[in-house]
């Protein structure tokens, strides 16, 4: 595995593909560098080069693309050879694409999922209840849907944010806007200095906001060959100085194939399961060779998913 610590500084969070670290004499932004490692069941796995730059890159793309239409995010800067210096890393070519400044935000207890076909634990939960028509988190599901078909129109399923090894639990509005609120005074944030005033109208916001990227981003991927099944948002609270109020950003990750399920327009025929531009290879070749180490075609054809997907959507 490759040494990604950078000397003298010690991360604040060390995460399976990202690590995060404080801004010398910059309380206002954080530092994040995007790995090559790869992850599944909750452990990192191995490597897959240059799988970090995909990932970032792609992730930098969109947050361009919302940012200048639907809702700022949390970047400050992209520039490698700018993010760098502030470190004294001089090592360019290892770190290039790799990193980014962005503003420090708290960020919300909510994993924000939007769906736009039936598959994965929704199809799940649709066939343990015979595929009749009924509610799903506040989202009316017709009767006789088939896996992988499109839902007349996409919804918002939001979930926990749980600790490591325990799983995300669903949520209805209700339950979102009254988690919220219990963060809110925990962190003993006061939405009066918001344009949300409240953690419903902060949950509504967020909800729409999910929601009007998830459309924008399916009509400019399907034009491109992709079909954006699902994906899941994260947002943050950040404190603007000049204005004396906290804004709602878009944070982490956005509209990855770690974050989401892409599918290749040409492939797709709903009824079964599609080929995705995702880990799935690597989850269905773990679970038959447990504990094994990534052989080299596993690591190739996992290069050549991450590539294709960003090289269809992002160029």
């Amino acid at each position: 595995m490759t040494d990604w610590t950078i000397k003298n500084f010690s991360p604040l969070i060390s995460g399976k593909v990202r690590n995060v670290y404080a801004v010398p004499d910059r309380e206002d932004l954080l530092f994040i560098l995007t790995t090559d490692a790869i992850s599944a069941f909750d452990r990192v796995v191995g490597e897959v080069p240059e799988r970090g730059v995909i990932l970032n890159r792609m992730s930098n793309y969109w947050k361009g693309a919302v940012g200048e239409s639907i809702i700022k995010s949390d970047i400050f800067l992209t520039n490698p050879k700018q993010c760098l210096e502030m470190f004294g890393i001089k090592n360019l070519k290892k770190y290039n694409g790799r990193v980014m400044l962005v503003k420090r935000a708290r960020a919300l207890p909510i994993e924000c999922i939007v769906r736009g076909y039936i598959c994965g634990s929704l199809w799940k939960d649709y066939q343990s209840r015979q595929r009749v028509a009924g509610s799903y988190l506040d989202n009316h599901l017709p009767a006789n849907l088939l896996e992988s078909e499109e839902l007349p129109m996409p919804i918002f399923t939001p979930t926990t944010k749980a600790p490591k090894g325990q799983h995300d639990e669903p949520l209805a509005f209700a339950e979102m806007s009254y988690v919220l609120k219990e963060w809110l005074r925990v962190q003993e944030i006061d939405l009066r200095q918001s344009n949300y005033f409240n953690a419903r109208i902060l949950a509504e916001k967020i909800r729409s906001v999910s929601l009007e990227i998830y459309c924008m981003a399916s009509r400019l991927a399907l034009e491109k060959g992709i079909i954006i099944a699902d994906t899941k948002f994260e947002f943050g609270l950040v404190w603007n100085d000049n204005q004396n109020l906290w804004e709602l950003r878009i944070i982490d990750e956005v509209l990855t194939p770690d974050s989401s399920r892409f599918w290749a327009r040409d492939g797709y025929v709903m009824g079964k399961s599609q080929n995705s531009f995702d880990k799935q290879v690597l989850r269905d070749w773990l679970t038959n060779n447990p504990g094994e180490k990534l052989p080299d075609f596993l690591i190739s054809s996992l290069y050549e998913l991450y590539s294709s997907a960003y090289e269809l959507i992002c160029k």
